[in-house]
């Protein structure tokens, strides 16, 4: 039955996704911004959405980006700023309903088409700095509109940017290892600012208000800017990977997924309670007292200091019961996973990966589901052993239509399962617009 692959691949979103570091599907989410009210969050392969309604509804905000990956945002007031990985910058004036190219001055790669990757992006006031290339720096004063180019640290790549009045603060260095720099005269010359630090290295760099805070093996530092050095925040001492900052508040995050945050702009900490979630942070943000973090591609948040963690997914998180794919089936015992919005997902019981999604609405959906594996293995020196594999699947399913899916048990077969699949079962399950 190699066949069943191939077919399921045809009706199934490019066939299996893996999930681990490189894997890529709709709705895994690699970054996180929030301004004073808005949380927004891009996801791979690079679409922006504004979440409102406590995450329950998410918004597409992509209109003018067209199929460009995003790789960084800033926010200032009411601009917003995006950098892709092949065209340029976008800017937005209406808070991402409409995005515009702003490249005046930017430099495109020899064929004359796409432009250098962004790796980096603040802004502050009408000041934009940016990260294009391995350490080339531009900055502009008027909110995108022309770039100048500054000039790379001769020491290393600037890695990460944060402004703070006016001044550009930026982490030079290769790998994760950085050290902090400042220029006063939008890049053109910089200035290493060690001073203060317990430990040079530093992970994480953002702006709140007219100091930066700094994260690293030694914990977290404030740059103060009427002395120009390093204070010590000493509720943290473990290592610092993540910043986040809103107004007054902040939100840091250790090194083995323990959060702290403050709101009197860093002056004191308080540990937010992180037991319900498993995995590193990947990313941070914080709006008013609700706090979020993503790991593993999905979004988490809590407004009772981590007393509770809430999936922010795009639909439902349904747990089902485990399916026994062993033997064809001529008969279908459909059990019915769950509703959502006028979406039914069924599964059968008994035999195959087999679905059916009642779409009762009037617009054309997907339907994401990650499965858990478990597969059977064998060799001359281990003996049997089984393995488990996540992976994710999308069916397109058009208005007002039911659509069924299904094939025998073959087709359960993953890469890595040299024998054959004993069992899978859904993890969850969510929907987008298609």
């Amino acid at each position: 039955m190699k066949n069943a692959i191939k077919k399921l691949s045809l009706i199934f979103w490019a066939s299996m996704a893996f999930v681990n570091a490189n894997a890529q599907f709709d709705l895994w989410i690699e970054k996180l911004v929030t301004d004073k009210d808005n949380v927004f969050v891009i996801t791979s392969p690079g679409k922006l959405y504004l979440l409102t309604d406590s995450c329950k509804t998410w918004n597409e905000m992509s209109n003018g980006l067209g199929n460009n990956r995003i790789t960084s945002m800033a926010i200032s007031g009411s601009e917003m700023f995006v950098g892709t990985s092949e065209s340029g910058v976008f800017v937005s004036h209406d808070k991402g309903k409409l995005w515009i190219p702003a490249n005046s001055g930017l430099p495109k790669i020899p064929d004359g088409e796409k432009y250098f990757a962004i790796t980096g992006l603040a802004a502050e006031g009408s000041k934009v700095a940016m990260i294009v290339d391995k350490g080339r720096f531009f900055v502009s004063n008027d909110n995108a509109v022309t770039w100048t180019e500054g000039k790379k640290s001769k020491d290393a790549y600037l890695q990460k940017l944060a402004i703070s009045g006016g001044k550009i603060f930026a982490a030079v260095g290769y790998s994760d290892s950085y050290e902090p720099y400042l220029s006063t005269d939008d890049g053109m010359h910089w200035k290493k600012i060690g001073k203060g630090l317990e430990y040079t290295y530093i992970y994480a760099l953002a702006a709140s208000g007219t100091n930066v805070l700094a994260g690293g093996i030694g914990g977290m530092s404030s740059f103060l800017a009427e002395n120009n050095k390093w204070t010590a925040v000493n509720t943290l001492n473990d290592e610092i990977r993540l910043i986040a900052v809103n107004g007054s508040a902040a939100v840091a995050g250790e090194r083995y997924n323990s959060l702290h945050a403050s709101f009197d702009a860093g002056k004191t900490w308080k540990d937010i309670y992180t037991s319900d979630l498993t995995g590193d942070n990947t990313a941070l943000g914080i709006t008013g007292t609700n706090i979020y973090t993503v790991i593993a591609g999905t979004l988490y948040y809590t407004t009772d200091d981590g007393k509770s963690w809430t999936s922010a997914k795009k639909g439902a998180s349904e747990k089902v019961a485990e399916y026994v794919s062993s033997a064809s089936s001529y008969e279908r015992y459909y059990k019915e996973i769950g509703t959502q919005d006028g979406i039914t997902l069924y599964a059968d019981e008994y035999a195959g990966v087999i679905f059916k999604v009642k779409n009762n609405t009037a617009s054309d959906i997907d339907v994401h589901m990650k499965l858990l594996f478990e597969c059977k293995s064998t060799s001359f020196m281990l003996g049997e052993s089984f393995q488990k594999f996540e992976v994710i699947w999308r069916i397109s399913v058009p208005a007002n239509s039911t659509r069924s899916y299904d094939d025998d048990p073959a087709a359960c077969s993953v890469d890595g399962c040299k024998d054959h699949t004993e069992s899978w079962k859904i993890v969850t399950w969510w929907v987008t617009a298609n």
